[in-house]
């Protein structure tokens, strides 16, 4: 229980721009997780830390928890594999390459509509020399 409500309120403080704190709740829900084989819960933290490196650029460190995350998430774990696809289109986008981006990105909404939650926020920041990606 402690877990899912370090969980939840990283995610509250994020909203409110309050990522230290919220990394650190992240942290503690994952490291709690992690001795119990919380496999789901592991992951979901591992996305939002990965997020919050992103947005310290810590890029390596987002790719690193990225690749741990999708070697134990479960294949039918469509909620999972949509933010992680969130997340490597970040990465491509910090990278430039624009292609791999739009298809991460066009991969995350296609899973979010195959769970009624077509209205899902999902976007991804553009470098200072972008100014759209392109079209599929």
């Amino acid at each position: 229980m402690v877990i899912g409500a370090h969980h939840w309120l990283g995610i509250r403080l994020t909203r409110q721009e309050r990522r230290a704190e919220a990394y650190g709740l992240f942290e503690a829900a994952l490291a709690q997780a992690r001795p119990h084989g919380y496999q789901r819960m592991i992951g979901q933290n591992q996305v939002q830390l990965a997020m919050l490196d992103l947005d310290q650029g810590a890029i390596e460190q987002a790719k690193q928890r990225l690749e741990e995350n999708q070697a134990t998430m479960h294949e039918r774990d469509w909620e999972q594999r949509a933010r992680i696809h969130q997340a490597l289109a970040h990465i491509h986008s910090h990278h430039g390459d624009r292609a791999a981006a739009r298809a991460a990105l066009l991969k995350a909404e296609e899973l979010f509509e195959r769970m009624g939650l077509a209205g899902e926020h999902v976007d991804i920041p553009l470098r200072a020399d972008q100014t759209a990606l392109p079209e599929p």
